[in-house]
């Protein structure tokens, strides 16, 4: 705000005009007028696009009220999550916040739970129609894991040594 006043009052050349206090005073305030009318628009552009997130967070949260607030939280949270990105989905997660009364650490560790819960059940589910069990999985995906790290470990060296040659 101050470097546009400077800057109008630089660009004024008093000598031709009005040259009094009464003439900056006119020019200050008419600066002063426009910046306020345009944090008033910025303003009601922001408390707009909080109010649409809000409304999309309460419509959620009506269709989850039958279910237990850690259910709610995850559902909510997974749905909403994809329509924001950025200063939005920090905005979603604080009214989301808000409106299931916890805090950002206690969302944290019922995503976590949830994100847990759901691989076990994928492994479950991969065990089941693999027809192996659980420590017969993990043994392949550690072979997999450390041969690929082997390749990738190789590779590096060859290209290290190639390059001191």
């Amino acid at each position: 705000f101050l470097e546009l006043l400077n800057r109008d009052l630089l660009e004024t050349d008093f000598s031709l005009k009005d040259s009094s206090l009464d003439g900056a005073k006119r020019i200050a305030n008419k600066i002063i007028i426009g910046e306020v009318e345009k944090f008033r628009s910025e303003a009601a552009e922001k408390a707009r696009e909080v109010n649409s997130i809000e409304v999309q967070v309460d419509v959620t949260l009506r269709g989850l009220s039958t279910l237990p607030r850690e259910k709610k939280c995850c559902i909510a949270y997974s749905r909403l999550s994809g329509q924001y990105e950025g200063d939005e989905r920090e905005i979603m997660e604080n009214i989301l916040l808000k409106k299931l009364e916890i805090t950002k650490k206690e969302m944290n560790k019922m995503l976590e739970e949830n994100d847990i819960r759901k691989l076990k059940l994928a492994l479950d589910d991969a065990c089941k129609k693999s027809g192996k069990n659980m420590e017969e999985m993990i043994k392949e995906v550690e072979e997999v894991v450390s041969s690929r790290f082997s390749r990738e470990v190789s590779v590096s060296n060859i290209a290290t040594e190639s390059a001191h040659l």
